[in-house]
């Protein structure tokens, strides 16, 4: 069990960081009039905006939704091959809460990366990834 929290632990970690280092793309040709000192002053605005994403809480919930789901799961499995319900449930519930855990992290990640685009477009770049 100690290993699962490990890997959740990780995610949640992970998940702090993710989308923050995010630097756009840009094309400076089809950008006018922005430089490189712009750019990273405009980049410097955009990620606080993305920083109010909260990634935490969105791998709580995929966390909280994967290991409910998969407990369940689990419980019913367990019980038609009769094995012991209780641990069926509880590890299903940890592999669902790593799993949720991680693709809220990576959800998270996504959000913040496509705000900052965003928002790099709407101060007049060119972004290209």
């Amino acid at each position: 069990m100690k290993m699962w929290m490990m890997f959740f632990l990780l995610a949640l970690v992970l998940a702090g960081c993710a989308g923050k280092s995010h630097r756009p793309l840009v094309d400076f040709a089809a950008s006018p009039g922005k430089t490189q000192d712009t750019y990273e002053q405009d980049l410097l605005d955009c990620r606080q905006y993305a920083e109010s994403v909260s990634s935490g809480r969105s791998t709580a919930q995929g966390a909280a939704g994967g290991a409910a789901l998969s407990g369940i799961i689990s419980g019913v499995v367990g019980a038609i091959i009769g094995t012991d319900i209780g641990t069926s449930v509880a590890a299903g519930a940890a592999a669902g809460a790593i799993g949720g855990g991680a693709g809220g992290a990576v959800s998270a990640g996504r959000t913040q990366e496509d705000i900052i685009n965003n928002c790099m477009r709407g101060r007049g770049y060119s972004v290209l990834r």
